[in-house]
């Protein structure tokens, strides 16, 4: 704990020199930016995470007032970059060691270890996936967000696209100094915010000001940082987006809070997140089952007086039944922080109550004693139709070290049940639209939990579409690599890319002349992008 003090208060030291941000842009630069067709191959052990990059920029954020002297760029991001690696190992190092009074659960599921997990699993998610989400969250709550934020969710999807795609025409095509803010900056008389003024009121929702002062209690990794609430930097006359994925979850995650806040809409809000959960899962699934199969609302019952569960979502093919159990639990900022006991009751329930619930039906479905009814107590499924019971919980929030958790949380159990996000649900649902290799995948997934282990599904579907689940022979064991998911940062991502960047061109078709460059240079068009 020594060391990983003195590893933070060296860091600090470092982000209050007035030229840290442009230290940061450079470790953004330098960790992020990379071509498509490098994606697949990139040693992503070797780069800073989205995680690590945003705790930076929240010790920039507290400490930016304080002004010490400038420092050399380059060196001090080489410094930061070896501080960051310290700081891993000074975590990990601080997991207690294998001995014989402790079992590798007990070795696991402590402050230390379960803070390493969600710190350093990787961003869960892919920035446009954000987008294809986020009308369907709160397709509900649309015009409460109209009324009361003066923007819609098509407003944010069309103001993220247009950043990201303006952000990927400049590194591709402009010419800048490697690390320059420039890139990340778009004067505040840019063209896109003349044609779009909805943008501005975007804006002001995720904007760190100037003269903000924040993140005064921000010490470690788990704390709370307003950089990830408010990713958005005003410097003069420009806005800089110097992490386009944080903005992106932030635009996901932030309706529903601003919706709690106002306590007449509240239970409204959190009415309509649970509908709409169950209707992203269903709507998913019609990607490979016809509607006819796939059930909503379903009430497990053992008779008139006794009901066992309800059902969020549930598909019938070939006398197989698939339940799914959709939950919007995300990790608190207790769990964040490494609290095991929160940690523990944040994963109970999102996923362990589904499988209690889950496991209910499965026996009743066995003895032939559960009737599926909907809720007036009508039969909609006949239950003696079906031979296997197959289950898998959705997270319709962004839960990175999911698996990792499920794997701890269910160590000593035969089976480890599957767990997935809606993102990679929606990901597993693009490569298997074929009914008969879904329902192989989820078949196989369910029986090699304890054979096959991974730290994220994507591991998991790149090996069953390659192998088809195979486990060598004489082997007790696979463990698939995290880089083994790789291949869809490449494939999956150039189809996100060109699925929203494609019409970039009608975001600018209008441009005049005179207009201030779209790129955000602070130039007019005609002596900049033209």
């Amino acid at each position: 704990m020594e060391k990983r003090s003195q590893i933070i208060f060296t860091l600090n030291q470092h982000s209050s020199a007035s030229n840290f941000f442009d230290v940061l842009v450079r470790l953004v630069s330098l960790n992020l930016n990379s071509f498509l067709d490098e994606l697949a191959t990139k040693s992503f052990r070797d780069y800073l995470n989205e995680n690590e990059l945003s705790f930076l920029f929240g010790l920039w954020l507290k400490n930016k007032n304080l002004k010490s002297p400038e420092v050399d760029i380059t060196k001090t991001a080489e410094e930061v970059h070896k501080l960051m690696n310290d700081l891993h190992q000074a975590i990990y190092q601080s997991v207690p060691k294998i001995s014989e009074k402790i079992s590798f659960q007990e070795l696991m599921i402590n402050s230390a270890s379960l803070q390493e997990t969600i710190f350093y699993s990787g961003s869960g998610a892919y920035d446009y996936q954000f987008m294809d989400f986020l009308v369907k969250k709160y397709n509900y709550d649309q015009s409460w967000i109209t009324k009361n934020k003066k923007f819609t969710l098509a407003d944010c999807i069309s103001f993220f696209t247009a950043i990201k795609a303006i952000i990927n025409y400049k590194l591709n095509v402009k010419k800048y100094i490697r690390g320059s803010v420039e890139f990340y900056s778009f004067h505040k008389d840019s063209y896109i915010f003349l044609k779009y003024p909805a943008f501005l009121n975007i804006i002001e929702h995720f904007l760190i000001r100037e003269t903000d002062e924040l993140n005064s209690n921000f010490e470690e990794i788990g704390d709370l940082n307003f950089f990830k609430l408010k990713p958005i930097i005003e410097n003069g006359d420009f806005y800089i987006f110097p992490l386009p994925y944080v903005l992106a979850e932030s635009i996901y995650e932030s309706p529903f809070y601003w919706m709690l806040e106002d306590t007449s809409y509240k239970d409204t809000a959190l009415t309509n997140r649970g509908n709409c959960a169950e209707e992203i899962v269903a709507t998913e699934l019609e990607r490979v089952f016809p509607v006819k199969n796939i059930f909503r609302n379903v009430f497990a019952t053992l008779n008139k007086a006794t009901r066992l569960t309800d059902i969020d979502v549930c598909v019938l093919f070939d006398n197989i039944l698939i339940i799914f159990q959709v939950k919007s639990k995300k990790l608190t900022q207790l769990s964040k922080k490494g609290n095991v006991a929160q940690i523990q009751k944040d994963f109970k329930q999102a996923v362990e109550d589904s499988f209690t619930q889950i496991d209910k039906v499965s026996e009743a479905l066995k003895s032939k004693t559960c009737k599926l009814v909907d809720k007036l107590g009508t039969s909609i499924i006949d239950a003696d139709l079906i031979k296997e019971v197959y289950s898998i919980c959705i997270v319709l929030d962004n839960y990175p070290p999911l698996l990792t958790h499920s794997r701890l949380f269910y160590y000593e159990k035969e089976v480890v049940p599957i767990a997935m996000s809606i993102f990679d649900f929606q990901i597993v649902i693009k490569y298997l639209s074929n009914h008969n290799s879904f329902i192989d995948y989820i078949k196989k997934r369910s029986t090699t939990t304890k054979t096959i282990i991974a730290d994220a599904e994507l591991s998991f579907l790149k090996y069953y579409l390659s192998s088809k689940f195979k486990v060598p022979e004489n082997s007790d064991l696979v463990a698939l690599d995290g880089n083994f998911a790789q291949f869809f940062d490449q494939d999956y991502y150039s189809f996100l890319i060109k699925k929203y960047e494609s019409n970039f061109q009608s975001f600018i078709k209008d441009i005049g002349r005179n207009d201030g460059c779209f790129c955000g240079s602070g130039k007019k068009f005609k002596k900049c992008c033209a």
